[in-house]
């Protein structure tokens, strides 16, 4: 019984300060969200860039038809100017949507990259393969022709 307890005990205590990591982690994003400067350029960039892919204005029409709330406050956003977006949501929660923006595609734009590098070493695999395959080839017409003299 008292292993149990101790167990419980030991597993709250995880619990609480993997919160306050959190916490802590979430104040450090906010701090340095707070000491940004963003425009309203960078605020329809990030408009344009969800504007324009089909992809993700299917997924978000489809959850919005269905009631899906913030769906339907996304799309309310990306139809309001800057100004009007920082008096409805606030200065704040507009921030995090436009650094998210940018977080978001600086991920994209470095897996972009990792697929680029691989695509190249791919290519420079199969090049090789085919050498040595030919290599091969070669290399047998050259063992067979000897065999048979």
């Amino acid at each position: 019984m008292k292993n149990i307890i101790l167990t419980f005990v030991l597993l709250i205590n995880g619990i609480l300060f993997a919160q306050k990591a959190d916490s802590l982690k979430l104040d450090q994003i906010y701090q340095k969200i707070d000491s940004i400067k963003y425009s309203e350029l960078d605020f329809m960039k990030m408009q344009k860039y969800f504007t324009e892919s089909s992809e993700f204005n299917n997924l978000i029409s489809k959850k919005a038809d269905q009631g899906d709330k913030n769906a339907i406050d996304f799309l309310e956003l990306l139809n309001l100017s800057y100004n009007k977006a920082n008096e409805k949501h606030g200065e704040k929660k507009i921030k995090v949507i436009i650094h998210s923006y940018y977080e978001s595609v600086g991920v994209q734009e470095n897996f972009n990259k990792l697929n680029l590098e691989l695509d190249a070493e791919l290519d420079s695999l199969k090049k090789r393969k085919e050498y040595f395959e030919k290599t091969i080839i070669n290399e047998r017409r050259i063992i067979d022709s000897l065999k048979n003299k």
